[in-house]
């Protein structure tokens, strides 16, 4: 009892002693300082102990959120200790599965709070952290000052030079851009600092020239200046770009260094092979010509070969200053931060030697098309500028790295194996991530077991995302890209889930780009026999195994046939293919006249000639496609088949995998090879029965016909007169973190009368539950539907729930959900998606919430998420949660005036960088009101918004890019 008492004793005094303890270090920029337990560089958090005996900080709280001050909790366990006078480092990786002392969130390098709590909850310390250069850290210098540090010290004292932050950049009176007249710049240094600049492309220093007076500029200039005030460390550099008759259409990329460095002997350009890294000054131009970015990067040359029309590649490091791109450039990537960007030249289907150059670009997004989700590189054509110079008509593309894979699904390197096929590497196998261990094994489990033996079939293929990997090969097949196989493949897997996933890689050999050089360059070269041959195009060491196993199936074969068929119907289809090619065109097309001009290789007609081969390629394709598929698998006859339906907009019918996007609709499909077609009604109808040769009088939803016993086909639907009883009211689809529920759906019963969910299914896209247990929903009753019923009661263990997972998750980037009762009649169908006018202001882990349930939950408008209510409510009604107005108040950097306003406003804009933004009028549950487009380009910005007459009074949300206020109406 003595002994126990006194353990009592010292815990409470570590505890009441624990008050000093205190922040003292952290790095949110670590590249080279110290790595973790699992030999990454990681962000850290460095805490002191001024206390004569050692603290136990379980149960203690470190925030980078001041709106959630306690997100992560110390552990319990001897790691939570920290020593008499001592340091204890944390990790702040994002990362708490790696180990103990690892948070739930990661720092910004350009700067946050940080917050120390005690069990209590009470406040111990608030540090804010400025810009952290890479390498270097903040905390208490000798002087007991907040500093920024040159010496970082994990786990000891600090020492080293303490600057009081870092100098803002200079501002300059005319942004970048593309200038038609002379142009007289003034810099202006924020606080008074002295600022230094260069005309001749270096890297300004304190050693540069000093500005003193306004800057004339009448030719293609780049202006890059820094600005050092007393105490604090010298501003990242300011780039801004004056380029005169630039006569382009697409966006600009102006690259900006001492001319040596570039085109010297011994410059990068002049010198490919060397992989030197050069550092580089970027600026980003918009359509307009207006500069909207820029930062210091890395530049190599990129895929070097004969040609001068060089391929390059940018890194952003924070050894330049930032460590990630910043910027939102391809329209359909719904992140902003890149880290590697490829200026490519469009490989061997190049301008500058014969091609279009929009092969790669056209055969990714078609791969994509399939499905969102799917591993391609976003692309956009951009315009070429170095030290003033035009350099080309080059595709903007994201390079499919470690990085890559984080910004479009959020997977860490140690999560995954990443790997790629490359003829670049002896044996043709690199990793970006992990090992091929796993990846092996499956090989070596296709090739021992028999897969035409169904179980070892239904084992084998739980490797695999069997879809992607089927679309993946088919879309390689269709495209004819002999540089394969062995070469530009991409697959990667999470190491405790899931099965294998594809990503289109490098396809410049595809859709006839050798023609009439080689048999690869006809639209009749098989291409099937290709990818299950033993040769890979360049060795023998090639990735065929598995197909050439899973044919051994005659599942899979009809499967994969069939396939084969739908994407030529649809996606793949030829008249599909030509209208995204011709609009790639279009969008080139004002530049190639230029590119050719700088580069040579091919006239404009030539250019336009290549283009026709291309759509013959295309048109004549298929009808090859198909008969390599018929010869090899023995499908037989190749026939059209017509779909019609009656009433025509009375629903829509499923063709194998695939929908119909017109009545009637054809498609061509193989003898031996059954077609299903399901009809779906659509609400307020159910299917009837269908008409047609060989299927006249079935009542079954779902059939299987044979091409040539029933070419054409009716689906009859008849009105359902019974009114809608139950509808989707909320929708988690953007779930993040060890932490959430998982995806879950909320159900709401708007009568009359109870219904019984027993037999009832939801599907989303191509993935349906049914759920199987008798459950009663009152009338005028919530209940929810969620993707792990365990992780859901754990977060929600008040909600009503159904006591099934429905398994699969929901997509970020939209989809359709659609809810049948038990007869196989849709009674909802809610197509969300997180752009307008669905809400497009939806947070990780913030659900999107019906407002009233007697509107059409199928308008977008109707919607709303709240960023004030994390987790959602489900199984309940909607509420409004306000944000904290006050708060969002006092980061504003836009005067709005008058305020309160009757039905114009004024905004008065200042120190807002250069760019394009979008104006939101947001009420306060986040619901979009107003949205309008709008460009800055100079340092002080006056905006009217005259058109908010039909906003009742109230409080709203206004938000300008990442500055936000709130504006009242009388």
């Amino acid at each position: 009892m003595k002994w126990g008492l006194s353990v009592l004793f010292l815990s409470f005094f570590a505890i009441a002693m624990g008050q000093n303890i205190s922040i003292n270090e952290v790095q949110t920029s670590n590249e080279t300082t110290t790595i973790d337990d699992f030999n990454d560089f990681d962000d850290w958090i460095e805490l002191k102990n001024d206390d004569n005996t050692w603290v136990d900080l379980s149960g203690w709280y470190l925030s980078d959120d001041s709106e959630d001050p306690l997100k992560w909790s110390f552990p319990d366990g001897p790691e939570s200790i920290i020593e008499a006078n001592g340091f204890l480092v944390i990790w702040a990786d994002d990362e708490t599965d790696e180990g103990f002392l690892h948070t739930n969130f990661a720092l910004n390098q350009d700067g946050e709070q940080i917050t120390l709590s005690n069990p209590d909850g009470e406040q111990i310390q608030q540090v804010q952290i400025g810009f952290n250069w890479q390498d270097f850290s903040w905390g208490w210098n000798q002087d007991n000052q907040w500093s920024l540090l040159d010496q970082p010290t994990p786990g000891l004292e600090n020492i080293g030079i303490g600057f009081n932050g870092t100098t803002t950049k200079p501002i300059y009176s005319e942004p970048g851009g593309i200038m038609t007249e002379s142009v007289s710049i003034t810099l202006t240094a924020e606080n008074g600092g002295t600022i230094y600049y260069t005309l001749d492309g270096s890297i300004p220093t304190t050693s540069s020239t000093v500005y003193t007076a306004p800057i004339e500029i009448n030719s293609n200039t780049t202006i890059k200046s820094i600005c050092q005030e007393g105490g604090k460390f010298p501003s990242l550099i300011n780039t801004q770009s004056y380029l005169f008759g630039a006569e382009v259409h697409n966006p600009i990329i102006h690259l900006s260094c001492e001319a040596d460095l570039f085109n010297g002997p011994n410059g990068l350009d002049n010198q490919p092979y060397n992989d030197t890294e050069l550092p580089m000054d970027v600026c980003f131009f918009d359509e307009d010509g207006n500069q909207i970015h820029h930062q210091s990067v890395g530049l190599k040359v990129h895929a070097p070969d004969f040609r001068d029309h060089r391929s390059f590649r940018m890194y952003a490091r924070g050894e330049y200053g930032e460590s990630s791109i910043m910027l939102d450039i391809f329209p359909n990537r719904d992140f902003d931060e890149h880290k590697r960007l490829v200026l490519r030249n469009s490989g061997n289907d190049g301008i500058e030697i014969g091609g279009p150059g929009m092969r790669v670009a056209l055969i990714t997004s078609m791969y994509q098309s399939i499905d969102p989700d799917y591993g391609a590189a976003a692309e956009k054509p951009v315009n070429l500028f170095v030290n003033g110079e035009y350099r080309g008509l080059y595709n903007l593309r994201e390079r499919q790295d470690e990085h890559w894979l984080y910004f479009v699904y959020g997977i860490q390197c140690d999560e995954v194996d990443f790997l790629e096929r490359t003829a670049g590497e002896t044996d043709t196998r690199h990793e970006f991530c992990g090992d091929w261990d796993d990846y092996d094994a499956m090989e070596d489990e296709a090739i021992l077991e028999d897969l035409s033996v169904q179980e070892n079939y239904d084992a084998f293929v739980e490797h695999l995302e069997m879809r992607n990997f089927m679309d993946y090969q088919i879309t390689e097949i269709w495209a004819v890209n002999q540089d394969w196989l062995s070469n530009n493949m991409k697959f990667w897997k999470l190491h405790d889930e899931g099965g294998w996933n594809h990503v289109i890689w490098d396809v410049d050999w595809g859709l006839g780009t050798f023609y009439p050089q080689y048999p690869h360059g006809f639209p009749d070269w098989n291409a099937l026999n290709f990818a299950l041959s033993n040769w890979g195009g360049w060795t023998s060491a090639v990735e065929t195994e598995i197909m050439q196993n899973l044919i051994e199936n005659e599942g899979f074969v009809n499967d994969f046939s069939n396939r084969t068929a739908d994407l030529l119907n649809s996606k793949l289809r030829s008249d599909v293919v030509v209208e995204r090619l011709l609009e790639m065109k279009e969008q080139r097309e004002p530049d190639v006249e230029a590119q050719i001009a700088k580069w040579g290789g091919q006239t404009l007609t030539g250019w336009e000639t290549d283009i026709d081969y291309m759509i013959s390629f295309i048109n004549d394709r298929p009808g090859y496609m198909r008969q390599n598929y018929s010869d090899y698998f023995g499908l037989g006859a190749i026939d059209e088949i017509t779909v019609d339906q009656l009433p025509v907009d009375a629903g829509h019918v499923e063709v194998n995998t695939i929908r119909t996007d017109v009545i009637p609709w054809s498609g061509f499909y193989f003898e031996n090879v059954p077609v299903r077609l399901k009809a779906i009604p659509q609400p307020g109808y159910v299917f009837d029965h269908w008409e047609g040769e060989g299927v006249d009088g079935n009542t079954d939803v779902e059939i299987f016909i044979d091409i040539l016993d029933s070419p054409e086909v009716t689906a009859v639907y008849v009105p359902f007169e019974e009114p809608q009883e139950v509808m989707i009211t909320e929708i988690m689809y953007y779930s993040s973190g060890p932490e959430s529920a998982e995806d879950w759906i909320e159900l709401y019963n708007s009568g009359p009368g109870s219904v019984n969910l027993d037999g009832w299914t939801l599907c989303a896209d191509g993935d349906c539950f049914t759920i199987t247990e008798s459950i009663d929903l009152a009338e005028g009753e919530y209940i929810t539907l969620a993707q792990d019923l365990e992780a859901f009661e754990i977060a929600h263990p008040d909600a009503e729930v159904i006591p099934l997972s429905f398994g699969f998750g929901l997509s970020t980037s939209g989809e359709e959900l659609t809810l049948y009762n038990d007869q196989d009649v849709i009674l909802d169908l809610v197509d969300y998606s997180p752009l307008s006018p669905w809400p497009n202001n939806t947070l990780p882990n913030h659900s999107i919430e019906l407002v009233d349930v007697e509107t059409d939950n199928s308008l977008g408008q109707n919607w709303v998420s709240q960023p004030g209510l994390p987790a959602g409510s489900p199984s309940d009604e909607y509420v409004f949660t306000p944000v904290g107005v006050e708060e969002i108040a006092s980061s504003a950097q836009i005067q709005a005036f008058p305020n309160p306003f009757s039905d114009v406003l004024t905004l008065k804009m200042e120190n807002v960088p250069y760019g394009q933004y979008t104006v939101e009028v947001r009420d306060l549950s986040g619901r979009i009101l107003l949205s309008r487009s709008v460009t800055i380009n100079a340092t002080s910005s006056v905006l009217l918004l005259d058109d908010l007459s039909e906003l009742s009074s109230g409080s709203y949300l206004l938000q300008l890019g990442d500055f936000r206020t709130t504006i009242t109406k009388g």
